[in-house]
């Protein structure tokens, strides 16, 4: 990945920053506190208590950047611990850093208990480990974490501890840029950021959500100050399935760089082939391009093989920092992230004279990127345009087991990219995503007896959501999925039984994926007769009726979506009047349609749900989702007349 992150575990911030793939020793330290930085106060008896502060009281977190000397950022955090979960977070302090531009310089850990203060920096116990995240996410890029470990830590003490980061990425150490955050989700006494450089430097700020503005000083000739302060902040919980765009946090952006074509200057080269490639490339490459040359001469079948092998023959393995590895190396370990992938790529189709350009975008918070200033750090992903005979593709390479054509090949819509090439013009929008054909699903219940029914699904996923659905039965295996599929059947038909192994069909070419399941279902006991509930699958999987109306943010829903269901019974047992109906909910959100038909012993219901964008408010969600489920059929009872007596 390639952005910075700053992330908080209960109420002690954790640190992890960006890493390149370079080896180097650890570089820790302790020192004093930098003579630039300002001392800001913070109460040692906070007035009130907030709702968000469970465990811990945030007093204050102070972030102060001298750019132009040696790219330093001090942090200092203070918070008071209320909890015994809160003891436990405090007792171990962890900075992650890459040793190969960071230096840390740890300046203090002290505790403040029954009015006096206790320095607990020197005989503190701390060592360095590979990067938690490291570890988690099995990446590869020689991140360390530095951890103190506290002994004594008990309720109600104050914590508070401060630490520089010498260092930048080197890539983009001649341009400064930031996203601050005012706001938290949990409550803060009083946040401070502090920026110092040269007044000739250009910072462009953008404020999100809040109308804070920076008080600048000249503190000499040279140097100037800005400086925002958001005292007393109220805390900004995350809601249930907010999209992930969404940020309505108080912010602000800083950058330096002035266009979109800055930020593609200083990082196109990295991906820029050497002008002898097609002479100089492995031995093995150069065989398998002319292997796949030798197989077609139509060029969308040509990049389809490269891109196949690119998805399914390269590993994935995260390797964090801007610049990918040595194309020979990729190849021969098929092994590589998504820069690694998406410049193997490159390389396969510049060696079969098919033009393609490397692209960033960002996999979640791509509809964000128009409103945002200039900035590397806005994108963690790598994809890859192509153009043939006119006719521009998206690829992402890093996508496994894709079937179909190229022409149909499937694309996230990333709303926004930046192509990586010289002179590139502005962030290009992509366009919206289409469905071609529906999920189909066909339920089939069959009244065998007054105590058992046949049951028959069976699913077509076509395109992308037929990509979906082959990893998944690639990493779980068919049996895992059979057992959980059942398991389901059995939370809403008790003692549900699988008639015969899940038979599953896949049309790699077409991209089409069919799987068929048959269970056979025990009635239950009703007053004088037994019954059955049929449960549309619509219903379960696709509306959600636990949304809580309350809430602010916007709901985020499955997006593009389009599923009909066809129910289908027959039920010997008893004969029903005949009757017809059609129900219909519309939103420029969703669109939902119930057709009915019953007549004698057979019932027919069609449902169709399209998702026309990704959110909906939350309060007209759970307005649509309870009038659907009064009115569609999620659990239909059928009645069985009484046995004749013998």
């Amino acid at each position: 990945m390639f952005f910075r992150t700053l992330l908080c575990i209960l109420c002690l911030p954790v640190l992890f920053l960006t890493a390149s793939t370079s080896d180097q020793n650890t570089q820790h330290s302790k020192g004093p506190v930098p003579s630039w930085v300002k001392t800001y106060d913070f109460p040692l008896e906070p007035v009130s208590l907030k709702p968000s502060q469970m465990h811990c009281q945030l007093l204050l977190t102070d972030r102060q950047v001298y750019w132009d000397k040696g790219q330093t950022v001090y942090h200092h955090f203070v918070a008071k611990v209320l909890t015994q979960k809160g003891v436990e977070s405090g007792s171990q302090l962890k900075i992650n850093f890459n040793p190969s531009y960071i230096h840390v310089v740890v300046h203090t850990i002290r505790i403040f208990r029954e009015g006096q203060w206790f320095d607990r920096l020197e005989n503190a116990r701390h060592n360095v480990i590979q990067g938690e995240k490291e570890q988690e996410e099995n990446i590869g890029n020689g991140e360390l974490t530095l951890v103190y470990f506290l002994d004594d830590i008990r309720e109600g003490d104050i914590i508070e501890y401060s630490h520089s980061e010498v260092g930048y990425p080197p890539l983009f150490a001649s341009h400064y840029t930031d996203m601050v955050y005012l706001q938290k989700n949990y409550s803060v006494e009083k946040i401070i950021y502090r920026l110092l450089g040269s007044p000739d430097f250009s910072f462009f700020i953008k404020p999100f959500n809040t109308s804070i503005e920076p008080k600048i000083t000249d503190i000499s000739p040279s140097l100037r100050e800005w400086v925002w302060e958001a005292i007393d902040t109220p805390a900004r919980p995350y809601e249930v399935n907010e999209p992930a765009w969404y940020n309505p946090f108080a912010r602000i952006q800083i950058s330096q760089y002035e266009t979109w074509e800055a930020v593609v200057h200083k990082v196109y080269l990295a991906y820029t082939l050497p002008p002898d490639f097609i002479r100089s490339a492995p031995l093995e490459m150069q065989a398998l391009v002319e292997k796949w040359k030798a197989s077609t001469t139509d060029l969308s079948e040509r990049a389809l093989l490269a891109l196949r092998f690119v998805q399914n023959e390269v590993r994935y393995l995260e390797f964090e920092g801007w610049k990918p590895n040595p194309l020979s190396l990729t190849f021969q370990r098929r092994l590589g992230d998504c820069k690694d992938k998406a410049f193997l790529l490159h390389a396969l189709l510049h060696l079969m004279d098919i033009p393609s350009t490397p692209l960033l975008v960002h996999t979640s918070n791509g509809k964000r990127l128009s409103e945002a200033l200039p900035s590397p750090f806005l994108f963690d992903h790598l994809i890859v345009q192509l153009e043939i005979q006119g006719t521009t593709y998206l690829v992402d390479p890093t996508y496994r087991l894709q079937g179909g054509a190229l022409q149909t090949n499937f694309f996230p819509n990333y709303e926004y990219g930046l192509l990586l090439r010289e002179g590139s013009e502005p962030l290009m929008s992509f366009p919206e995503m289409s469905i071609e054909n529906p999920i189909e699903i066909d339920m089939s219940f069959i009244l065998e007896s007054e105590d058992s029914a046949l049951l028959k699904i069976k699913r077509v996923y076509h395109a992308f959501e037929a990509d979906q659905v082959r990893r998944s039965f690639q990493h779980h295996g068919v049996e895992k999925i059979s057992e959980h599929f059942l398991s389901n059947m059995q939370e809403v038909y008790g003692a549900a039984t699988l008639d015969f192994p899940l038979e599953v069909l896949d049309d790699r070419e077409n991209n089409v994926l069919t799987f068929t399941e048959i269970y056979h279902l025990p009635t239950h006991e009703a007053v004088d007769t037994k019954e059955l509930d049929v449960l549309s699958l619509i219903m379960r999987d696709y509306l959600d009726s636990r949304v809580d109306p309350e809430k602010d943010s916007p709901y985020a829903i499955s997006y593009p979506l389009w599923v009909k269901e066809h129910i289908h019974i027959e039920n010997p047992f008893l004969k029903w009047e005949s009757f017809e109906e059609n129900y219909t909910q519309e939103h420029e959100s969703l669109f939902y349609n119930l057709s009915t038909r019953i007549e004698e012993h057979r019932a027919d219901f069609d449902i169709e749900l399209k998702h026309l964008r990704d959110h909906i408010p939350q309060s007209d969600y759970w307005i649509i989702v309870d009038d659907i489920d009064d009115n569609a059929p999620p659990r239909m009872e059928i009645a069985f007349l009484p046995a004749p007596a013998d």
